[in-house]
């Protein structure tokens, strides 16, 4: 999951086929604050091409971790109360396709649209003049400080769509 999420850099030309589509997609930044390689410079479009790519890249993968989460919380729970008669399920549970689906905007706008931030301000912190002990600290922080906005957006979306519902029986 990280790798797919991961801006790249592609050394020494384009990985990509000759016409259509993945030209195009070889064009863009691997974030939108990327620095232009010597020679070259992105335009407004590629730049918002490239938020637009990502969100559709991190949306589907949202989508399908949401759907694939959700069914194995469900088995490993279904699975728990045939092997032990004492264990009671909760009384609510997370319908497959609707978490799926509050999984798709979540990661595709919010989790994108932080990294692409994150990636931005990491590209001003690793430069020459700033240590690389400082810089190394600061994204540290500034990825955990990720990673807790994002869980109490979740936690924010996940109440707000009204995810949960009585468990059926």
């Amino acid at each position: 999951l990280v790798w797919l999420l991961a801006p790249v850099k592609v050394m020494g030309g384009s990985v990509a086929a000759k016409g259509g589509l993945s030209t195009y997609l070889a064009t863009l930044p691997s974030h939108m604050f990327e620095k232009a390689p010597m020679g070259r410079t992105f335009t407004v479009g590629q730049r918002a091409a490239c938020f637009m790519y990502k969100s559709l890249i991190y949306g589907a993968i949202g989508f399908t971790m949401g759907i694939i989460g959700t069914s194995a919380v469900r088995a490993m729970a279904t699975t728990r109360e045939r092997l032990d008669p004492k264990y009671e399920q909760p009384s609510v549970e997370q319908p497959i396709l609707k978490s799926g689906l509050a999984w798709l905007p979540f990661m595709g706008i919010g989790s994108n649209a932080r990294y692409q931030c994150l990636n931005g301000i990491e590209g001003l912190l690793f430069q020459p003049c700033v240590p690389d002990s400082l810089s190394k600290v600061a994204s540290v922080a500034l990825r955990f400080v990720n990673q807790c906005s994002g869980g109490q957006m979740w936690i924010w979306w996940s109440g707000h769509l009204e995810l949960t519902r009585p468990r059926l029986t």
